[in-house]
């Protein structure tokens, strides 16, 4: 028997048949015939068909009842035909009705399964991200540190690497900024790379060579000192600039 109050009772849908496949109110004790404003009730796992007015009698709490309309509009007793016909159509209607709910909870069970497998999905790629950023980030400071000691062997071996005659630092030489140096062009920067043996000073001295633009302010023993600052010993700036035919030396008096 249905309840009055019943937590486990819930007002589906209200639906409408055509008067041919009109369906039994199922309320104990009344049995007339429906097919406007159909009240489907789940209760305790049970589909329950109504009219308005028992659905407002038993499950007052769930909506509100409107006046139900009932069977013909001659009111006569039903024949067998017709009450054998209103008992299928019942029956039918209910099994309809099981068959959506078993479709939708299947359909509600697929869609949290996808979606439970898209957060694993996901924060397994997560995971992934992290691990390559932390391995990218090891293998950066593992380069840097390799170009650091690398650095800092070339410039202890400056002297040897380069190879220099000290004569071009002594104070038997002096040097002038030569012609050549208003005819610098394009080129430049593959001519200073091609008269130093190693390219460890190249991009320097050709970054202030172009910066001094034309016949410069300061002497070439000025520039060389200014680009010792920068790590270029003097020498192998002198020598450059010689092999560049931007200078001529002449001995000092």
């Amino acid at each position: 028997m249905m309840s009055t109050t019943k937590p486990e009772s819930h007002l589906l849908s209200i639906v409408e048949v055509s008067h041919a496949n009109r369906i039994r109110c199922q309320a104990d004790g009344c049995g007339h015939l429906v097919f406007k404003r159909i009240h489907v009730v789940l209760d305790n796992g049970k589909f329950h068909v109504l009219g308005s007015r028992c659905f407002a009698k038993l499950y007052c709490g769930l909506g509100t009842a409107v006046p139900p309309y009932y069977g013909g509009g001659d009111a006569r007793p039903l024949t067998d035909d017709e009450r054998a016909l209103l008992v299928e159509n019942t029956a039918l209607f209910i099994e309809q009705l099981e068959r959506e709910r078993i479709e939708n909870e299947r359909a509600a069970a697929v869609l949290e399964a996808e979606r439970q497998q898209n957060e694993r999905i996901a924060a397994a790629l997560e995971a992934e991200r992290q691990q390559n950023e932390r391995i990218a980030a090891a293998l950066e400071a593992e380069q840097e540190q390799t170009e650091r000691e690398m650095i800092a062997s070339l410039q202890k071996d400056t002297t040897r690497i380069y190879d220099v005659d000290p004569a071009f630092t002594s104070s038997k030489y002096r040097y002038i900024w030569s012609s050549s140096w208003w005819k610098s062009s394009g080129a430049l920067l593959e001519n200073v790379r091609a008269v130093l043996r190693r390219s460890m000073h190249v991009d320097v001295i050709y970054r202030a060579i172009v910066e001094a633009v034309r016949q410069p302010t300061i002497t070439p023993i000025e520039f060389a000192f200014r680009l010792k600052a920068a790590g270029v010993p003097s020498d192998v700036t002198l020598q450059c600039l010689y092999d560049l035919k931007l200078v001529v030396r002449g001995k000092t008096v």
